[in-house]
């Protein structure tokens, strides 16, 4: 009796002691840990390959599509022609891939010219264009598949993914890139932001984002302003998928700036540097966002100079929309990967400075890139929130199902196709007005024929005076027909000669 009054008497002890709270910067990288999530596992069948490869066709047709008058199979413009694929025609391969230009290397555009060079030299512009065409719309796909781990929904992936194809900033007469292989750097630019936060399961997923990076980086020095992120991959994640994402950044940077210091290029007289981020950052609010959401045709002023009317307009469509995005976060339709969109936004600013510092202003092409962050974070913030509850199936008969989580993406979504729509192509550009490249070549080879003894002409592939030409030896347009003389060449149209026959 008293062993069990004892036992009740004792004080009861718990002996779990409550966890220590985590440090502050443990507490950090346990939330930056949600930036680099694992992407989530998907047996790829004939089906995800036959949806591939339409959508990389449809892509292809929409980024050809967008040069008019002469037309991207009969046009090359400007590097193209007087860098990339002269150099592929007079060079060796090897020499004329690691020729840097205009400041840096251009690895993987070379590589296009060396695909052009094999064929005839009529189809040149044809197989520049296509190229670039199809690379374009293959890295839509590579945003379209990377943002899977962050973005639920199809639509603020298509968002992210699908202006690539018809960014609203591009191909006017300030800008030209699209079919080009210069200037797919910016297209994988943006692209780049995406690989790096993105963690695919299998090997095929990560070889594509390694040679992502490394044409990339070897192709642009702007990669540079893309190391940070991929510093703090490294530092959060500490994946062998990181470190070598850092390297190749690391490594394509020395390359181009290496290529400076060795004098084998050089940018002097193209811009000059503004190292002003004051001056900067007014630019991003006065011109740059007005320009992205309205679009060159109907911002057209905001590139030659500031516009406060048009600024302004600008900047309403960007308060409408964090208004609606606003009250239906309120109302809990959606629900925004708040770190993930303000990294998007950081790299948007940062890319912006760097480049309007760097090349002392905005230039059309370099708002592209900021454009498509700036409509990728747009997308994330009405992004919708997943259902509490499987939606109720209709008994008998389909009927369209208003879903209110849907339509502020979905009202944003028609917003970009109407100005993508409206800016989809020009009438004023140069490539617009070149003239065609079959022609040109038929004119040179006449030259060539005529002459003996010339051996290379210049094919201008732009209106004058710009400085678009190719040179092109001239035993490119001679063809076949010379005649074969004996003891330089074979003649396989000839009978064959019947062995000596003995006596």
């Amino acid at each position: 009796m008293d062993a069990v009054a004892l036992a009740v008497d004792e004080p009861q002890t718990d002996t779990e002691q409550p966890e220590p709270a985590a440090p502050w910067w443990r507490r950090g990288l346990t939330l930056l840990e949600t930036l680099f999530p694992a992407a989530p596992a998907v047996r790829i069948t004939r089906a995800h390959w036959i949806a591939a490869i339409v959508a990389v066709l449809a892509g292809t047709a929409v980024s050809l599509f967008r040069v008019s008058g002469t037309g991207p199979f009969q046009t090359i413009w400007e590097e193209d022609s007087r860098d990339v694929l002269t150099d592929a025609l007079n060079m060796s391969g090897l020499k004329a891939v690691t020729r840097p230009a205009v400041g840096y290397y251009i690895i993987f555009p070379r590589l296009l010219g060396e695909l052009a060079a094999l064929f005839p030299i009529s189809w040149a512009a044809a197989v520049l264009s296509i190229s670039s065409a199809i690379v374009t719309a293959l890295l839509a796909l590579t945003v379209y598949v990377a943002s899977a781990a962050h973005l639920s929904h199809r639509v603020p992936r298509l968002l992210a993914a699908a202006p690539i194809l018809f960014a609203p900033v591009a191909e006017n007469f300030l800008s030209e890139v699209y079919n080009r292989p210069v200037c797919l750097h910016f297209f994988a630019l943006y692209t780049l932001f995406w690989v790096l936060l993105w963690t695919p399961q299998g090997r095929g997923g990560r070889w594509s984002g390694l040679a992502i990076l490394f044409f990339t980086a070897t192709s642009t020095v702007l990669v540079a302003g893309m190391i940070p992120l991929a510093a703090l991959r490294v530092v959060v994640r500490r994946d062998r998928f990181g470190v070598l994402a850092l390297l190749t950044l690391l490594g394509g940077s020395a390359l181009h700036y290496s290529a400076n210091v060795r004098g084998l290029t050089s940018r002097n007289g193209i811009n000059e540097t503004v190292l002003d981020p004051v001056w900067a950052l007014k630019m991003f609010g006065d011109e740059t966002v007005p320009l992205s959401m309205l679009g060159f045709r109907w911002a057209k002023v905001l590139a030659f100079g500031p516009d406060v009317t048009t600024s302004v307009l600008g900047w309403l469509v960007v308060a409408v929309i964090v208004a609606v995005g606003a009250f239906a976060a309120w109302k809990r339709w959606t629900r925004p990967p708040w770190l993930l969109l303000t990294v998007t936004l950081l790299h948007a600013v940062a890319l912006h400075c760097m480049m309007v510092m760097a090349g002392g202003g905005a230039a059309m092409r370099y708002v592209l890139v900021v454009e498509l962050l700036l409509f990728a974070a747009l997308g994330m913030f009405l992004s919708p929130a997943p259902r509490e509850s499987p939606a109720p199936r209709e008994t008998a008969g389909w009927r369209p199902r208003f879903d209110r989580r849907t339509a502020p993406v979905l009202a944003l979504a028609a917003y970009v196709l109407v100005v993508g729509a409206v800016n989809y192509r020009f009438e004023d550009t140069y490539r617009h007005n070149s003239p065609r490249w079959k022609d040109q070549v038929v004119a040179a080879s006449k030259m060539c024929r005529d002459d003996p003894q010339l051996q290379h002409v210049w094919i201008r592939t732009a209106p004058q005076p710009w400085y678009s030409i190719v040179y092109v030896p001239c035993h490119e347009l001679r063809g076949w027909d010379r005649p074969c003389v004996p003891q330089t060449c074979r003649d396989l149209n000839a009978p064959p000669m019947l062995p000596p026959q003995r006596d």
